[in-house]
């Protein structure tokens, strides 16, 4: 396989950037508790501070008067942290929580710069319009509407029985750079409510082709033991994907790609090795994450050879 492997550094979409111009999505949202200084809460109830957009999950039995902490992922003996609220769930560059609302979902973004890069993972969803509007640019720079729902059939059996799902990803390199660019992504769903675990906005930088054989790898957390009585106890966990892909490109983009490791230090960011929804390639190589390892060597025909590695968090 040749194909161009691009990475996407997200802007910050946060209650403190001013970037998300409206959602549908309420906060609280419908399965959701705003803090009352006032109420008792049990262990395991959880409140949210619609101050700091933050859910806790109470620690103890009997806890009244305890306020919450006073910073995002802060504990203490009354509240754990547990993570962003609903509504803001998508923008924490974590695919594995995830913003839930009724159909449709309509997120309108103001990113104030230029972006060319949109994507958009782990939504439950039957379709997707992506619509980019710009006073410069004349009115509606870009409209398009993407249908989520497949089926992967190989025989006549799996034609008749196997139920149709949802593409889970999409990713568009082509949003029109506007630096006053409004963009807006609709869900929709015929039945029961849309999800989605990321939302990602940024100025993608090709880093070359990825070569034959890339390699997906998955880092599973789940346990394997043994009770008193020598029955199995499983307990299931997450799966963080991992992907190993080498790259070439041309000796005379090695400062960009020097510039672009260093930015990405410890980073989050959205990597494809394929730009194409519908190839059986494209959610393998995609990650949302950080890069372990990005070697770089130089071969006789003055190709500069990377070997990239990464893995979610």
């Amino acid at each position: 396989m040749t194909d161009p492997m691009r990475v996407t550094r997200p802007i910050e979409i946060s209650a403190a950037s001013g970037l998300l111009t409206s959602t549908t999505v309420a906060e609280p949202s419908p399965d959701e508790t705003a803090y009352d200084g006032g109420a008792t809460y049990a262990k395991g109830d959880r409140a949210i501070s619609t101050t700091l957009h933050w859910t806790w999950e109470s620690a103890s039995a009997g806890n009244s008067g305890n306020a919450l902490p006073t910073a995002k992922a802060a504990s203490n003996d009354y509240w754990l942290s547990v993570g962003p609220s609903n509504r803001w769930r998508m923008f924490d560059q974590l695919r594995d929580t995830v913003t839930t609302g009724a159909s449709p979902l309509t997120i309108v973004v103001t990113p104030g710069q230029r972006v060319n890069a949109l994507g958009l993972v782990k939504m439950i969803a039957d379709q997707v319009e992506i619509t980019a509007t710009s006073v410069s640019g004349g009115g509606t720079v870009k409209s398009e509407i993407i249908g989520l729902q497949t089926r992967d059939v190989f025989g006549w059996l799996d034609f008749y029985t196997i139920p149709f799902e949802q593409v889970p990803s999409v990713v568009r390199y082509d949003i029109p750079m506007f630096s006053d660019a409004v963009i807006t992504i609709t869900l929709t769903r015929g039945g029961g409510d849309v999800s989605i675990g990321g939302l990602i906005l940024g100025r993608y930088v090709d880093i070359g082709e990825v070569e034959v054989n890339p390699e997906r790898d998955s880092q599973n957390f789940s346990t394997i033991g043994f009770n008193t009585w020598g029955d199995s106890v499983l307990t299931p966990r997450r799966t963080i994907p991992k992907t190993s892909q080498e790259v070439w490109t041309d000796k005379s983009r090695s400062r960009k790609l020097l510039r672009t490791l260093e930015e990405l230090n410890a980073v989050p960011a959205l990597w494809t090795g394929i730009s194409d929804e519908t190839d059986g390639n494209f959610e393998p190589l995609l990650i949302v994450g950080p890069y372990t390892r990005w070697t770089m060597r130089l071969n006789e025909a003055g190709q500069l050879v990377q070997q990239i590695d990464i893995r979610e968090v």
